[in-house]
């Protein structure tokens, strides 16, 4: 597992497409599936060592999200109208 976390470049590149695919189709029940969705990241980022930078960027987007939750919630439904 550790051998396996030391060097995954894409994979950590498609873990984080799939975070950020996440955190906007949860947006608009951010305040429902916030807990779950923090504790789910930081395990993952636990269980891999190698994602320090990842847990930093979890933490920082978690932070920005609780702030921001009803600007966020605006734009997306701007976006989804638009298309």
């Amino acid at each position: 597992m550790l051998v396996i976390g030391v060097k995954q470049e894409e994979p950590d590149k498609i873990f984080l497409m799939m975070l950020v695919m996440a955190v906007g189709t949860f947006l608009p029940y951010i305040e429902i599936v916030l807990t779950g969705v923090t504790v789910f990241i930081l395990v993952i980022s636990f269980v891999i060592m190698s994602l320090h930078i990842y847990l930093l960027l979890c933490v920082v987007s978690i932070y920005i999200i609780i702030t921001n939750k009803v600007k966020l919630q605006r734009v997306w439904y701007t976006r989804d109208t638009r298309y």
